[in-house]
């Protein structure tokens, strides 16, 4: 056998010689030009050495305290149902005693990771002051909103021009299609509102994460996005189509149980011996991490990271400008063809 498969190998490198090495480089080029136009399979393997790196690093980057996660968490919600003041779901007037908590804080802004679709049937009140926060808020407070699927669009009435935060993409914006989009009940609350959704790369993990969506000629904020355009200078124009955040598995953003926040920073779910982060001028964003309740997302680092810590590193990274950059796709393979031909 051993001599069955040696001679054919034997006289075919007989004949090649060395030339064996050039033609080997073509193939590898050709092999490299299929790729581009079918699979970028390249692209999977990159991807799948960067969540290797971000894994073995040795020192993580920390984060910069100016971001923070304030989660409803199971904590949370058993305190309050310990009291007998009730337990899930919660009342729309906690959730605006919540937002009037952190806005007594001294927080700069805070974005809302959960979808108040429909006005409540028992809690008018409750209603009508998570409205009065958003229109106090003007801005600082921002709500999620869901971008249905966009075979919905037909039968939309909302153009694209009109979603909150909408900027063109080109001018002048001649496409203005209608989109499909379940926005929150109130005024002002659709008005300072941003869409939730994210998108995951073809391998099912959550690495970057889209700042916009695009609908004809026009752009729709993402939550992180319309979140970073209000504490920042920059305009959602020049930021990318979509950000890698800097992941983190030891060093993750400062949360903050929703209870401790609500009874006024004393030690409700957190210990007594370790004091609250600083919330004075930070950006939170507010969202479900408790079980049943919480959306997880694979990531890079953590296989069940609850959705609004995926966001809130959205907002880190564009805050603080800490987002990796990534070569362009095209650059990625004329390297490769190089480093072949070279070899």
């Amino acid at each position: 056998i051993e001599r069955g498969y040696r001679r054919p190998f034997s006289a075919v490198a007989l004949r090649l010689k060395f030339a064996f090495y050039p033609l080997l480089a073509l193939g590898a080029c050709g092999w490299l030009a299929w790729d581009w136009t079918h699979d970028r399979s390249l692209n999977s393997a990159e991807d799948a050495i960067f969540d290797r790196v971000v894994r073995w690093r040795p020192i993580e980057p920390r984060p910069s305290g100016r971001v923070a996660v304030v989660e409803i968490d199971d904590c949370s919600i058993e305190y309050f149902r310990a009291r007998g003041e009730g337990g899930w779901p919660w009342s729309r007037q906690r959730h605006a005693d919540l937002l009037d908590q952190l806005d007594r804080a001294g927080v700069r802004a805070v974005a809302y990771d959960v979808l108040f679709a429909d006005a409540s049937t028992s809690d008018p009140l409750g209603d009508e002051s998570l409205e009065a926060m958003a229109l106090g808020g003007a801005g600082r407070f921002l709500f999620g909103s869901t971008r249905l699927h966009p075979d919905y669009d037909a039968g939309s009435s909302i153009r694209a021009s009109r979603v909150p935060g909408a900027f063109p993409l080109k001018r002048p914006a001649m496409v203005d299609p209608t989109v499909a989009l379940l926005v929150p009940y109130g005024v002002s609350m659709s008005t300072y509102s941003a869409i939730m959704n994210v998108t995951r790369n073809v391998d099912g993990v959550l690495r970057d994460i889209p700042l916009r969506v695009e609908s004809g000629d026009w752009a729709l904020p993402s939550l992180p996005l319309r979140l970073a355009t209000t504490v920042t200078s920059r305009a959602a124009e020049d930021y990318p189509a979509a950000v890698r955040p800097n992941w983190r598995r030891d060093t993750r953003l400062p949360q903050l149980s929703a209870a401790d926040v609500l009874t006024g920073g004393r030690a409700a779910c957190r210990e007594a011996t370790n004091g609250p982060p600083a919330l004075k001028r930070a950006v939170v964003l507010v969202g479900y991490t408790a079980s049943g309740l919480n959306d997880t997302k694979p990531t890079p680092v953590d296989p069940v990271m609850p959705g609004v810590e995926a966001l809130g590193e959205a907002t880190e990274a564009l805050v603080a400008g800490s987002w990796i950059r990534t070569p362009p796709a095209w650059l990625k393979y004329v390297l490769a063809t190089f480093l072949v031909l070279m070899t």
